[in-house]
């Protein structure tokens, strides 16, 4: 058997992003997908109780905070960014 997902699309947010410099003047906007495989699963699979799974308003909030206030100039860089909040959250692999 595979290792759960959860999958959270359509993450549509304003990102000073681009290279050169003047390309990060103004934000624009980008649309994130998000997907995290659990291993072990989350207790919430066999407890069905709210308080043991991944809250979905936790994760999206971590990823805004990621671009608040900040520059990209690669978008391989806001991906890092981003993983490495939500590898805060939910863990390790």
């Amino acid at each position: 058997m595979s290792s759960p997902k959860l999958t959270i699309r359509g993450i549509r947010l304003s990102v000073r992003l681009g290279c050169p410099a003047d390309e990060r003047l103004e934000p624009q906007p980008v649309e994130i997908d998000v997907s995290i495989r659990f291993d072990p699963p989350p207790r919430a699979m066999v407890t069905d109780r709210l308080e043991d799974t991944v809250c979905y308003s936790v994760l999206v909030d971590a990823i805004k905070k990621v671009v608040a206030d900040r520059e990209f100039s690669l978008i391989e860089h806001l991906a890092s960014e981003i993983f490495n909040s939500l590898r805060r959250i939910v863990g390790p692999p």
